[in-house]
């Protein structure tokens, strides 16, 4: 009879399946406190025109070291950004990477593999700026 059970969890367990998609609406900051963010927005620069987006702080998430800055529209990851935290810091975005999931339960899925921020190759798998 325990071994039914052990087959069964395993199938449940392996079943069970995680994927991580690229962060389509936030920005990830670390090291800025509340008062340098003073009307924070990403312009996001297209073939022929650029568009304004107004950004939030995400208090639910809200830290002393860690924030998150949201957008009530989609932030397109094909194009170069300009995010402005106020008016005297703001940081270029692009050359964004994205890859696509090739096995198992998350085949398909676009992540985020790297991008340039300030001309500098960043890993990982959300847009983070670090001050």
């Amino acid at each position: 009879m325990k071994s039914i059970y052990l087959i069964l969890g395993l199938t449940f367990l392996s079943s069970c399946c995680k994927c991580v998609g690229i962060y389509k609406t936030t920005i990830f900051l670390e090291g800025f406190s509340v008062e340098e963010i003073q009307n924070p927005y990403v312009v996001i620069f297209k073939p022929d025109v650029s568009d304004t987006i107004t950004l939030s702080i995400d208090t639910k998430y809200q830290s002393t070291e860690d924030m998150r800055l949201n957008s009530e529209k989609y932030l397109n990851h094909s194009n170069q950004w300009k995010i402005c935290i106020n008016d005297t810091l703001n940081y270029s975005i692009g050359n964004f990477n994205i890859g696509t999931e090739t096995k198992g339960c998350c085949k398909g899925t676009n992540y985020l593999v790297s991008y340039s921020l300030n001309g500098e190759i960043v890993k990982g798998n959300v847009v983070e700026i670090k001050k």
